[in-house]
């Protein structure tokens, strides 16, 4: 939704696009300025000010607030739900209006107050944007957080209102772009029932470069891969962990349970088990929203597939471009006896051999 506020005294025009949360904003009601022309440079000066406070309370906001030159005229077409300070009041367009003379189209407006214009946005917008993670799933918006995840957002997380947080949205930190990819994707459905409200995070770089096995063996799956292990030197895992504690504190990282391959026979998964989990790489499902080359149920046989992330994450869902990052980069699903599924730099969906060197870009979740 926007709004155009069109100023006579000073011909600026403030254009408010987005989403006005704090109705309380320290400007100065509409008609508190006299007309007195002793003391015009005064009241303009004042009506200046007010216009600079709604600027930075709606920058603070929504981010960007933009300004142009347009002079007001009392001739010029207005739609409904412009705002226009006129003579020191504010008014509301009620009616489009071809030729807004003041004289001739004066039912046209009516007056009102910021604080019951803001009002009014802060309530349609919310009848859109409800709190809760299956409306803040279902928006991307890309938008840059800051440095650290702050207090503010911390609580709004454990309250799992998921406040000014939504899809695509990111923070920079140590160098390092750690992009939201999901709301409470593990609620209620892990295997220790997973009842804390969560964010789960992809970085958009790989944080490591390495093999799944020293050979081109699957060999005990995911589980028992040189990855998971970190046996043959293999410090790709561990590297990944690192990173992610280092920029969000280990306290702050989710942990829950899912089904991990730990047995392959004749290439296919054959065996799995329940292992408390924290940063993993991801699976086909979770990325592509489906398989390609990890073992599906034939009409014969029912491969060992078992695992509660099992949905496309919604960053993948809405913006497909961040699944590919120029990178190879495994994922953790078992494809055959010597290979395991993977990402190539392409962004296509591909396989490959255990020994190959491939990124290490995981998922994890933070939580307060």
């Amino acid at each position: 939704m926007s709004v155009n506020i069109y100023d006579s005294n000073t011909g600026q025009l403030q254009k408010i696009a987005g989403l006005l949360e704090n109705e309380n904003i320290g400007v100065p009601k509409a008609g508190t300025y006299t007309s007195d022309n002793s003391s015009n440079a005064d009241n303009i000066k004042a009506l200046d000010t007010a216009l600079v406070n709604i600027n930075q309370a709606v920058s603070n906001v929504v981010g960007k607030v933009s300004n142009n030159s347009d002079a007001y005229s009392d001739l010029k077409a207005y739609k409904t739900g412009d705002l226009v300070i006129y003579d020191n009041m504010l008014y509301a367009c009620t009616q489009d209006c071809s030729a807004a003379s003041w004289l001739v189209n004066s039912s046209c407006f009516t007056a009102d107050t910021l604080t019951n214009v803001v009002s009014k946005l802060h309530l349609d917008v919310s009848n859109v944007i409800a709190d809760g993670a299956g409306a803040h799933n279902a928006i991307y918006r890309g938008k840059n957080l800051g440095t650290s995840v702050t207090a503010e957002q911390y609580a709004s997380i454990a309250d799992g209102t998921f406040k000014d947080l939504l899809i695509g949205d990111y923070w920079i930190i140590n160098g390092v772009t750690w992009r939201i990819a999901a709301f409470d994707y593990w609620y209620n459905i892990a295997g220790d029932n997973i009842d804390v409200h969560h964010v789960v995070i992809v970085p958009d770089e790989v944080l490591a470069m390495c093999q799944m096995n020293s050979t081109n063996v699957t060999t005990g799956g995911y589980v028992g891969s040189d990855f998971y292990t970190g046996a043959n030197g293999n410090t790709g895992r561990a590297t990944a962990i690192s990173a992610v504690n280092s920029a969000f504190g280990a306290a702050h990282i989710l942990h829950y349970n899912d089904y991990l391959i730990n047995a392959v026979t004749d290439g296919h998964p054959s065996g799995h088990v329940w292992r408390e989990c924290t940063v993993e790489l991801m699976n086909e499902a979770m990325v592509y929203g489906g398989k390609f080359f990890e073992s599906m149920a034939n009409g014969t046989k029912i491969y060992s597939n078992y695992t509660v992330s099992k949905s496309q994450l919604p960053l993948f869902q809405h913006d497909h471009s961040r699944i590919c990052n120029r990178a190879d980069w495994w994922l953790r699903g078992v494809v055959s006896s010597v290979g395991f599924a993977s990402v190539s730099d392409y962004g296509n969906a591909i396989s490959l051999s255990a020994s190959h060197s491939c990124g290490v870009r995981p998922a994890f979740a933070i939580r307060a």
